[in-house]
């Protein structure tokens, strides 16, 4: 387990074992997945307009009294290399949203807008920054992202998912695709396509986002299929099916 790991999990350990509102009336719990360390301390945001800073080792956290005279949402929180502390800000019911870089005293020392990169008022799922000061975004629906760099430019645009945002596997049919509003309903993969083995049993695992199902087997009788094998696993296989277009 890497640092940075260790101290996220030392981190939601300790949120996990709050339990209830503070006496301030945040609700901790709703920064289990909005946290950070750099190891002195715990940076929590749950969505209102300020930072709280817990110590670890403590159950207690205050606010950082950050500069928000608008009093936009802090959706997110990423910590660089430097340990500078990064927020991705929501404004005007979602309409605008910024990154804010912080300083050591958590005071604000550089905005930016990217409100025209957003096309949903969603809160992405992930909000990373690299060691270069390049911003990553991705949402959870959609699964499309964007790749920002430190001043603010767009520098990548992502989509994921395929020509359909549903797809379903039916032990008796095989895959489905379906889209409503494209009017897309077909048998994309007929369960005779799949390739299913007598000897080796299956169990469906996900859908990637480029569409391919992933199914673990088990062979029965030492008689593997196609797929990828590992000794790890002893009899156990993954079969990828695709699955989009």
């Amino acid at each position: 387990m890497t640092e940075i790991n260790l101290l996220f999990f030392i981190a939601c350990v300790i949120l996990l074992s709050i339990t209830g509102i503070s006496e301030d009336g945040i609700d901790l719990s709703r920064a289990v997945h909005r946290c950070v360390s750099d190891g002195k301390n715990i940076y929590l945001v749950h969505g209102g307009p300020d930072l709280y800073v817990m110590p670890i080792g403590t159950d207690g956290h205050s606010p950082a009294n950050i500069d928000n005279p608008d009093e936009m949402d802090i959706c997110n929180i990423a910590l660089d290399t430097y340990g500078r502390i990064h927020l991705l800000m929501a404004g005007q019911d979602n309409e605008k949203w910024f990154i804010c870089r912080l300083d050591e005293n958590c005071h604000v020392d550089k905005t930016i807008d990217i409100s025209a990169y957003f096309e949903t008022k969603h809160m992405p799922l992930w909000f990373l920054i690299d060691k270069d000061g390049t911003y990553y975004f991705k949402w959870a629906i959609s699964r499309n992202g964007i790749v920002v760099d430190s001043e603010g430019v767009l520098k990548h645009r992502f989509t994921g998912g395929t020509d359909t945002n549903l797809l379903l596997l039916s032990p008796y049919s095989g895959v489905w695709a379906y889209d409503y509003e494209n009017g897309i309903m077909e048998n994309r993969v007929p369960l005779s396509e799949i390739g299913f083995d007598p000897n080796t049993e299956f169990y469906p695992l996900t859908f990637l986002p480029d569409g391919r199902l992933i199914l673990l087997g088990k062979t029965v009788n030492n008689n593997p299929i196609d797929g990828v094998s590992d000794e790890n696993f002893k009899d156990w296989l993954l079969k990828y099916i695709p699955a989009g277009k």
